[in-house]
């Protein structure tokens, strides 16, 4: 299932999500719209509002997308009445959502939906504290490309034991930059001498606004289930996802450990 949707005028929305937060972005008449989506986080078991505090690290996140020149508007969508209220209380924008989304991308979804003009939507995840406004528009230049349904970005892997740590997602590309797998394995294997390089994925995914709503719509997949791993769902159903790759590295937190490296870059 290979999408070829038209581009009106190359209108991009970018949402995020809860206390793990979405961010969704709309570029209209050359301008991107964002709006952010959070919701209550479930996993992994510790508070990574440590960094800071939970206030502070939503408001990094929203100002991190909005330094993106390719944005003009940030809107936070949540089910806790807490987080939309601190988002507009520093300025920012938000709407309320249902509390009943399984994950970011259907929450991300209930926002688009809402605004019929949008061409992509951007999802941030609220584990990427330190979001480069770069990243957006590198993801962004995707969709230049009229055939691009599903863009993420990648990035080469540069610590080895990444490639065996199952929070860090290993991808495969073929040779036009259509991502083949996402594993938590370590992926290629490298049982064999080569010259291979491998890939790290960076949990920032844009879609066009018909394709999210699709994707939305399909049911979970086996080979999802094994991994956990959401986008395995749309490989599966046969949409296929570009990837940039980004020499950007913004560590995101998925283990406590994690914490103290992106607090040593905060500092």
């Amino acid at each position: 299932m290979n999408h070829h949707p038209r581009i009106l005028k190359q209108r991009i929305q970018a949402i995020p999500i809860g206390d793990e937060f979405q961010v969704v972005c709309l570029l209209k008449n050359r301008r991107l719209h964002a709006f952010t989506q959070k919701h209550k986080r479930t996993a992994p078991n510790f508070d990574i509002a440590h960094i800071e505090t939970k206030e502070h690290r939503r408001q990094r996140v929203y100002e991190g997308a909005r330094q993106c020149p390719d944005l003009s508007e940030l809107i936070v969508a949540t089910d806790d009445e807490r987080i939309f209220e601190h988002v507009l209380s520093f300025g920012g924008k938000a709407k309320m959502t249902s509390p009943n989304h399984h994950s970011g991308t259907e929450r991300c979804q209930e926002v688009a939906a809402q605004y019929e003009e949008v061409d992509v939507v951007i999802n941030i995840q609220g584990d990427e504290p330190l979001v480069n406004p770069r990243q957006l528009s590198e993801l962004l230049q995707l969709f230049k490309n009229p055939n691009v349904a599903i863009g993420t970005l990648v990035i080469p892997i540069a610590d080895l034991e990444d490639l065996h740590d199952k929070n860090r997602i290993k991808v495969v590309m073929n040779q036009h930059g259509e991502a083949l797998c996402f594993s938590r394995n370590c992926l290629p294997s490298l049982t064999f001498p080569s010259e291979i390089v491998p890939y790290r994925h960076i949990g920032l995914y844009a879609y066009r606004h018909e394709v999210l709503a699709e994707i939305t719509q399909l049911p979970p997949c086996a080979w999802e289930k094994s991994e956990s791993l959401e986008q395995l769902r749309w490989l599966y159903a046969g949409y296929t996802i570009h990837t940039a790759i980004t020499y950007l590295e913004t560590p995101n937190i998925d283990v406590p450990e994690d914490v103290e490296k992106v607090l040593s870059l905060i500092k």
